[in-house]
């Protein structure tokens, strides 16, 4: 089957995994995916070493994720056509650190593909972030299931920067989450940068009478309206959350009952009794902080709604009609597309014409390289207008005047055998045609002078080599029961291999070849 077909059976297997919903587990993927946490972690590891928001963008786009349609990945899907995703709404316009899962999700499908979604993977790069900035760890429940819908418009769902305590409970409420867990996940503001507009109703215009809001301490209100001016005009002015903003610790709640805090919403934890009870408790013991953030963190992220598990984070399956509609046209098509291959390539002597020459002058331009490295090592490269350069022995190589001619070759030659290379079916198809700068990553590349094979006579041996810089798509292992070919049909059958070169490669390789006029006066001469 061709590569569409691989995809296809992929998905169905996806869908059959997808449609049994279990309770998340702690040891979800014990079985399937045993290395899954250590990949994403070294994934949220290595990003952090050049950047230092990346834990704060990470506990932030979980929270964002988990706020609409339940704990999805939906805040990970690009927007398409006229749908604009989550990622695309105005609350989340300043998330970044996508790429982190994206690499997280690629070593996770190396190891177990197929198996785990890209909600449970942003969980746990959530946990990592936490953990990796000195915070606790915990066992992340897994599970979950990727969602399908992402809205621009459902971000407005997500609690503002200027809510009141009112505000905030009821829209904490809605997702099952109480005022405990509304103050410890508050805690994560302990982590990262806020932007000048999400707390500019603080410091400039705060009612009628009053410019700055009075609960703020006047010197860091002071300093925040000189980072931030009334008609600023700096794209990324802002404050940090905290004065350790890459560390994770309750140093956020000791800010908070100075009156230095960044949002409305920091502030009306203090509104009420409850509210601000917790926030003392918090300021006081960084363990009980840290101990109900985890419980407010594992409760939140249970918030679950999806229904696949994404082969690509940023984009959804496709639905299993469309899966169906594609098993089918490959299957219908993978008859016609080998033949129109063979038509192509002109790779087996049954496709070939009666007469050698009229094939090769209508189909192919005929180059020659003579004394290829050494003397009489002289070698043909006839070149279609799909780019591909068929490769073997000029009718003057010196092997074809040894008496008895070439009797045996082989491929096992350098560092390799090359008898088992052979790109067929729609992946060469593909590579000579629209996405052959992506496929050809799956043949190997060899320099001009690469030895290809060894031919051999009853009392020498030759080697023959690439003559053009390029990738390596296949060989004819035919030559190997029958090595004769190249005494009968060494412009045919007895082609030696099939390779293709980039554009450069082949000019700077076309350089030093000659033309068939050439080569025929050549030819003469010797």
């Amino acid at each position: 089957m061709g590569t569409v077909a691989g995809l296809v059976f992929a998905l169905l297997i996806i869908f059959q995994i997808s449609s049994s919903v279990s309770a998340l587990s702690s040891n979800y993927y014990h079985q399937t995916c045993p290395k899954l946490e250590s990949a994403v972690t070294n994934a949220v590891k290595k990003a952090m070493k050049n950047d230092k928001t990346v834990p704060a963008a990470l506990l932030r786009m979980q929270f964002h994720d988990c706020f609409i349609r339940g704990c999805d990945a939906s805040v990970l899907l690009a927007s398409k056509g006229k749908n604009q995703a989550e990622k695309d709404g105005p609350p989340n316009i300043s998330l970044h650190a996508f790429y982190v899962i994206d690499n997280a999700k690629k070593a996770v499908e190396a190891l177990c593909p197929g198996v785990v979604s890209c909600a449970d993977i942003l969980a746990l790069a959530a946990r990592d972030a936490v953990a990796l900035s000195g915070g606790p760890t915990w066992d992340v429940p897994k599970g979950r299931k990727d969602g399908r819908i992402s809205k621009a418009s459902e971000t407005r769902q997500l609690p503002a920067p200027t809510f009141n305590i009112s505000q905030l409970q009821q829209s904490f409420s809605q997702r099952g989450l109480s005022l405990k867990d509304l103050v410890a996940l508050s805690g994560g503001h302990t982590l990262g940068f806020a932007h000048c507009s999400s707390f500019q109703n603080r410091i400039h215009n705060f009612n009628a009478t009053l410019d700055v809001d009075p609960t703020l301490n006047p010197s860091f209100g002071a300093s925040l309206r000189n980072v931030c001016p009334a008609h600023n005009k700096v794209k990324n002015a802002g404050a940090t959350m905290d004065s350790t903003t890459t560390a994770f610790d309750n140093v956020y709640y000791k800010l908070l009952l100075q009156g230095r805090s960044l949002f409305s919403s920091d502030q009306a934890l203090l509104s009420t009794a409850k509210t601000k009870a917790l926030v003392s408790k918090f300021a006081c013991s960084q363990k009980m902080f840290e101990k109900a953030f985890v419980k407010s963190m594992i409760k939140m992220s249970s918030i679950n709604g999806g229904q696949e598990i994404r082969l690509d984070c940023k984009v959804n399956n496709p639905t299993q009609e469309q899966v169906r509609e594609l098993k089918q046209a490959d299957e219908q098509k993978e008859e016609e597309d080998d033949e129109e291959l063979h038509k192509l390539l002109l790779p087996d002597v049954r496709d070939l014409p009666i007469s050698p020459p009229s094939s090769i002058q209508t189909n192919f331009v005929s180059y020659f390289a003579p004394d290829f490295v050494k003397p009489g090592y002289d070698q043909y490269v006839y070149r279609h207008a799909n780019g591909l350069c068929v490769i073997g022995l000029a009718p003057t190589h010196v092997a074809f005047k040894d008496e008895g001619g070439i009797t045996a070759v082989d491929f096992n030659v350098g560092k390799s055998d090359r008898s088992g290379i052979k790109v067929t079916g729609k992946r060469k198809k593909q590579t000579v045609t629209n996405n052959r700068e992506h496929l050809l990553q799956n043949a190997q590349h060899f320099e001009s002078n690469t030895a290809l094979c060894k031919v051999c006579t009853q009392n020498e041996s030759y080697i023959v080599r690439c003559c053009v810089k390029g990738s390596l798509l296949e060989v004819n292992d035919k030559l190997i029961k029958q090595p004769d070919l190249l005494n009968s049909a060494a412009e045919r059958e007895g082609y030696i291999a099939i390779i293709m070169p980039k554009p450069a490669d082949w000019l700077k390789a076309k350089a030093s070849m000659l033309g068939l006029e050439e080569y025929e006066k050549l030819r003469e001469g010797r």
